[in-house]
Formats: structure tokens, C-alpha cells, sequence
């Protein structure tokens, strides 16, 4: 620490030594703007007029403290609530020269009941504003606040409410959302990256800054002998107190097709790295590019921002957490999925996945300390949301609800036609769809192998071509007597409603086929 003479010459200025965050990054105490992360920046400019220089000197003390033992987020939130609080005073009493235990206690009066947890925030920088023993705090204020009951902040009312907009999703919701990104993203109108960042969420749960702090070397696949591999991705985890930069991991297993998402993004990442550096200074270590790269960050240091001795600091490179929730709105703006429950296009943000993750859980009777595991929580205090109020299992839908529906689930993404000649492959006898008692009911367009189960898998399938005259009242009327028999079989409804999609699918087909008739009958007239 040492000593300068202020601007005005009127007597010495402390400037301290750079303080580091948690997260590496340095600031300096007397700084107008603090940068405690690549997305987090504290403004002091905005209490200046309205805080006495003392107040605002002891604060800085206080929060520089704390900001090397907490995230950047944490302090963030310190400093809003107990800047609102002064913008509070300074419009009901003036300038905050002192925090009196009677202006805290009126404004804490004013607050509504949901906005109640903004004084806990504030009663916790309050008191170790105290233990530092800095000035600025009225007499007999932390025998108020040590009196107070003050509630949490809301949590779970989403889940709780079932919100159709902002809880979980329901598993028409879900099926047509993965239907719906496998689709566009074959068809090339949705990027690998966002094809990636979408799984990740879809399948992990895992929180925005989770994604953005991961790298390449996280992934992991392992072959094996017979030629088979398992892969699995090490998750840099989140909201750990005292926790640093990537200091924490959670492995994942990935499903095959996931792991082959994922590694193909890796492969793309690094030809995208080697084609813009050539010759370039930048160094980076094998595996320690990120999974998500900022581009335009990579770019601007590759221009010369850095000396040829210089090593890059890597965390900058990472994508910024909120642009993960900017690339989910990008890719519901092209899938345009439309929800059975609201009739308009499902809200994508990553929390709703969370909320599925811990709703499907719960539904299945997992305890709550696999739903904190499989959320990637400590502990269970905020899992109970899913466990106290779990939603009932919907039952299997019955034929006027398929057919009411269908129209909107989006289901069935083949091709109707008149008949066989009409359809892609229609020459070829092998292409042919068959029902279970041996009726052809469509044509298959794809030219290649397919594992999956016809005629069941095939309504939902982008290649199926299903003929006006085929007989696919018979395919629903198995669905759903196999429906009703899983059901009575296993007393499990959310078993037997595995076939719920196809139900409709096949609904929307014939649909399809009654209106198709009706025209052609209009035509014949």
C-alpha cells in the first residue's frame, strides 16, 4: 500500500494493491468499475451522488474482502441489494451518510413479502461490515438485524405452480423438441454448436456458466476392444462457496450419439482455430481450448493482443454464460415447436430443463438425494420443490384427446400420398411399411438401413411416406390397446405412456387422410 496525492492536491490518496478474484481477475480497490469476471462488473459510479465518501470507501472494503473467497455473482448481488437500499434512502431521507438501524428498518417495511429476502442480502454485508470493524454503521443496528426473521428468496414457484411457460416440460413438449432439433439439424439449419449446447442442456440439467467453463480435455471416451466406446464429460461445477475457476468437477456419461455431438464440436473447434491463427502467437495447450469458445475474443488476440512471450489466459476465451440462453432463444425461433398445452411456441431457457430433470425424477420416486445428484447440488434443501409437490402421472390419452391434439403436437413429420406410385422409393417393393398383421401402410424414403420398429417407429419418422387408403385406424387401435394393457400390467402410467407421441402422429395421418378424401371428393364433383 502506498500513498498519492489526490487530484486536487489536497492531501494523500491510498491506493492498494491489485486484488485478485476467485476467478483470476485483478482490480484495484480505488477502481470505478470492478471486473470480478468475464461477465460480472460492479459499477461504483452509480453511488456517488448519493452515498457519503466514507460509506462508499468502507463498502469497497468490505466487498474487495469478500471477492477473494466468494464468486463474482455473490458479490454482484451484495452490492445491488445494499445499492438499492441507498437509492432508497436517498429518496426518503437523503444523502447516506450512516446506516441507521431506523432507515434499514423502514425500508424493510416497504419491501412486499416475495422482495422480504433483499434484507437478508443486505443484513449479511451489514454484519461483516462489522467484523472488519469499518465505519459507517449506526449505533444498535446489528442488534436489529440479529433480531430479524428474514425469509429466503422464492424458489421453486415455477415447479411448484406447473407453470405452463416457465416449469418443466411436459413429455410431448420434450419428445417434440428433441424430435424437432435432430430434424433441423440434419437438414443443416441449425449450427453443431447450437445443436450441442442444446443436448447438453436437454440431457445434463447443468447451468449456463457450467457450459461456458468447460473445455475440450473434459470430454473423455474410452475404446474398447470390440470397437465399442464409453464417453464421458467431466462438468466444471457451479455455485461452490469458495470454489474457483474450473477447481470442481462432476462427471457425466454421455449416451453414444451425445458423445459423437460432442466430439465432432471439439474436431470442427480445432480446424476453426487452425484456420484463423496460421502463424499466429497464440498458444494453446492440447485439450485446453474451450468446448465454447468466444470467437471474437479469439480473434481479437490473434490480431496482436498479445506478445509472441505472452501465454493466453484461457478463461477469456470462454463464451460468456448468457449467450448460452441467446443461442436456446435462436434455436426455439427455428424449431417453432408448438406446445399442447398453451396452443403457441414453446418458451426454450435452460432452467426449464432443469425443471424437467427434477420433475421426471421425481415422478419416477427418486429420493431426493439422487434428484440433488443428478442437478448437481450439495445438498437437498432445493430439491424438495420437486419431491413436495410432484405433478400427477398424466394419463394415457384416449382417442378424442389424440384426435383434438394431433393437430398441434407436431408428431407426424413424414409425407402423406395418394399411394405407393406417388412415394420416393415407391418402385421398390423392400420399401414397403407393414402393419402388424402384415398390411402395407406406407413407403419408407430412406435409402439405407434402419434398426428401429416399424410400423411403431415410423409415424414419427421424417422418411415415412404413409398411403391415403392405408390402414392406419388399425395401427391406433393397437397403440392404444398396448397402451391400456402396459398399463394394467404395470400399474405404471408413465410407462404406458411411451407410445403417447406415436398416438398422435398417427392421429395427425389420419387427419390428414379425411381431409385429403374430402378434397379429392370435392374435385370428382
Amino acid at each position: 500500500m502506498t500513498k498519492a496525492i489526490n487530484k486536487e492536491g489536497q492531501g494523500p490518496l491510498t491506493i492498494h494493491a491489485p486484488i485478485v478474484t476467485i476467478d483470476g481477475y485483478g482490480f484495484s480497490l480505488e477502481d470505478n468499475v470492478w471486473t470480478l469476471s468475464r461477465e460480472v462488473r460492479i459499477n461504483w459510479i452509480s453511488i456517488f451522488p448519493i452515498c457519503d465518501e466514507l460509506i462508499i470507501h468502507s463498502l469497497r472494503l468490505v466487498l474487495s474482502k469478500m471477492a477473494t473467497t466468494h464468486s463474482a455473482k455473490h458479490i454482484h448481488s451484495q452490492f445491488n441489494q445494499i445499492r438499492n437500499f441507498f437509492k432508497w434512502h436517498y429518496n426518503h431521507v437523503g444523502c447516506v451518510r450512516e446506516i441507521e438501524p431506523v432507515s434499514l428498518a423502514n425500508y424493510r417495511a416497504a419491501l412486499t413479502h416475495r422482495n422480504k429476502w433483499y434484507v437478508g442480502v443486505i443484513s449479511g454485508t451489514i454484519k461483516r461490515w462489522s467484523a472488519y470493524g469499518y465505519p459507517g454503521l449506526g449505533d444498535g443496528l446489528i442488534a436489529l438485524i440479529s433480531n430479524w426473521s428474514t425469509p429466503g428468496n422464492i424458489k421453486g414457484e415455477a415447479v411448484q405452480l406447473q407453470s405452463v411457460t416457465d416449469g418443466a416440460f411436459t413429455e410431448f413438449e420434450f419428445e417434440a423438441l428433441h424430435s424437432g432439433i435432430c430434424k433441423s439439424f440434419e437438414e443443416g439449419k441449425v449450427a453443431l454448436e447450437d445443436f450441442v449446447i442444446f443436448l447438453l442442456f436437454a440431457f445434463t440439467g447443468r447451468r449456463p456458466i457450467q457450459l461456458s467453463n468447460m473445455k475440450a480435455c473434459d470430454f473423455v471416451r474410452v475404446e474398447g476392444q470390440d470397437g465399442l466406446f464409453q464417453a464421458v464429460l467431466k462438468i466444471p461445477r457451479a455455485k461452490q462457496r469458495g470454489a474457483g475457476f474450473r477447481s470442481d468437477f462432476t462427471p457425466f456419461a454421455l449416451s453414444r450419439d451425445n458423445a459423437l455431438a460432442i466430439s465432432a464440436l471439439i474436431n470442427e473447434n480445432q480446424r476453426k482455430l487452425e484456420d484463423i491463427s496460421h502463424s499466429a502467437s497464440l498458444r494453446i495447450p492440447e485439450g485446453e481450448l474451450p468446448l465454447f469458445p468466444d470467437w471474437n475474443v479469439v480473434r481479437a488476440t490473434i490480431s496482436g493482443l498479445v506478445r509472441e512471450e505472452d501465454t493466453v489466459p484461457v478463461d477469456v476465451l470462454h463464451r460468456k454464460p448468457a449467450s448460452f440462453g441467446d443461442a436456446l432463444t435462436k434455436v426455439a425461433g427455428k424449431l417453432k415447436i408448438i406446445s399442447e398445452r398453451t396452443g403457441t411456441f414453446i418458451k426454450i431457457y435452460p432452467t426449464r430443463f432443469r425443471r424437467t430433470i427434477g420433475t421426471r425424477a421425481a415422478r419416477e420416486g427418486l429420493s431426493e438425494l439422487v434428484i440433488a445428484r443428478l442437478l448437481d447440488h450439495s445438498d437437498v434443501q432445493n430439491v424438495r420443490v420437486y419431491t413436495e409437490n410432484v405433478p400427477e402421472h398424466v394419463d394415457p390419452i384416449n382417442k378424442a384427446v389424440a384426435s383434438e391434439m394431433a393437430l398441434i403436437s407436431q408428431a407426424f413429420s413424414g409425407r402423406l400420398v395418394d399411394g405407393e406410385r406417388d412415394a420416393r422409393r415407391g418402385n421398390d417393393l423392400s420399401s414397403r411399411v407393414r402393419t402388424h398383421s402384415g398390411k402395407a401402410t406406407g413407403t419408407c424414403g430412406l435409402h439405407g438401413f434402419c434398426g428401429a420398429l416399424a410400423p411403431i417407429a415410423c409415424y414419427t419418422c421424417r422418411s415415412f411416406q404413409p398411403w391415403l387408403d392405408g390402414p392406419h385406424q388399425e395401427v391406433l387401435d393397437f397403440l392404444m390397446a398396448e397402451n391400456e394393457r402396459v398399463r394394467r400390467e404395470t400399474g405404471d402410467p408413465q410407462i404406458a405412456s411411451i407410445c403417447n407421441r406415436t398416438i398422435l402422429a398417427v392421429s395427425r395421418v389420419i387427419q390428414l387422410c379425411a381431409e385429403r378424401k374430402a378434397q379429392l371428393g370435392g374435385c370428382d364433383g
